[in-house]
């Protein structure tokens, strides 16, 4: 998968998880935590580059 598609799959699945959870229903701690751990995963895998890349700009 390319990383941007990862990086907006995050991102959308912590903005669903907030929409969800602010304006409809909370949800559960044993549901959330394990999909927001996810999320900050995909987010964080997706938005940092290599170092190799920067170096050769």
């Amino acid at each position: 998968m390319n990383k941007k598609v990862i990086l907006f799959l995050g991102l959308f699945i912590f903005g669903v998880y907030m929409v969800i959870d602010k304006l409809f229903t909370p949800i559960s701690v044993w549901i959330a935590v394990p999909v927001l751990i996810i999320s900050v995963i995909m987010i964080l895998y997706g938005g940092l580059k290599p170092k190799s890349t920067v170096d050769k700009k």
